[in-house]
């Protein structure tokens, strides 16, 4: 259970990409067959780019060198202000685990919430095929770290990942660094016939504050690459430790 809760909650799966996904390529390659433009709030229309074969082979998770997830962050940003929804089947409460689902390409808002994601990004100056890796990033003494992770929590916006990274926006409607969201992660199990527990933690922002300090980014650097730290709860996990140090108080 342990290793599943791991591979869980880093997974970065985007829950809302998996809902609409489909039909927002679809929508997308109606546009490009259509002229190559989508439509905006503005009433205008924006090229599309590359943004249907972007769309199209992103796998659905907010990974450092995903095309993509970006984009449809964008998109979503603004298709769920739809109203009443930009679910083609919206929530219902006799079937609480299987709504909502599917996108309402017929919605005005859903329309044209491709447009001007399109265009906020062409405003902000990135790539609509730009990497999360590019955009979504801490630096630490000149090393550029890439955050994994993604919107996860209620709210505009919310794409339903388990592993919320929220960026505090640049002007000009860019993304910036990581201000809020996974911090501490610990995942916990027991093993059979054992009485120890059996865990993992990784701190995102690492352990010091000191920027001379080895552990100033050690973790970071760590949940970058979805790497984890094992727990040591039991006297036999101490000991077998290849770094512990043993340091005895006394009192005066």
């Amino acid at each position: 259970m342990s290793a599943t809760g791991r591979r869980l909650d880093l997974s970065d799966i985007d829950y809302a990409a998996q809902l609409t996904l489909p039909a927002l390529v679809q929508l997308c390659n109606q546009f490009q067959a259509a002229g190559g433009t989508a439509p905006t709030t503005g009433g205008g229309t924006v090229p599309l780019g590359d943004a249907c074969t972007t769309l199209a082979h992103w796998n659905m998770r907010w990974d450092a060198d995903q095309r993509g997830a970006v984009l449809f962050a964008a998109f979503w940003n603004f298709a769920q202000a739809a109203s009443p929804s930009p679910f083609s089947h919206p929530f219902q409460l006799s079937h609480p685990v299987t709504t909502p689902y599917g996108l309402n390409t017929a919605n005005a808002t859903v329309r044209t919430a491709l447009g001007d994601a399109i265009q906020q990004l062409n405003k902000a100056h990135i790539p609509i095929d730009t990497t999360l890796g590019a955009v979504q990033f801490v630096t630490y003494h000149g090393s550029h770290i890439t955050i994994p992770g993604g919107p996860g929590i209620p709210g505009p916006g919310d794409d339903g990942i388990f592993n919320v990274i929220s960026e505090k926006p640049e002007p000009g409607g860019g993304l910036g660094s990581p201000v809020f969201g996974s911090s501490f992660i610990q995942v916990v199990t027991w093993q059979p016939h054992s009485s120890c527990p059996a865990g993992s933690t990784i701190l995102t922002y690492s352990e010091s504050s000191n920027p001379t300090s080895p552990h100033f980014a050690d973790q970071t650097k760590l949940f970058s690459k979805k790497q984890w730290l094992p727990d040591r709860f039991c006297q036999p996990q101490i000991s077998a430790d290849p770094h512990l140090q043993v340091v005895t108080v006394r009192s005066p």
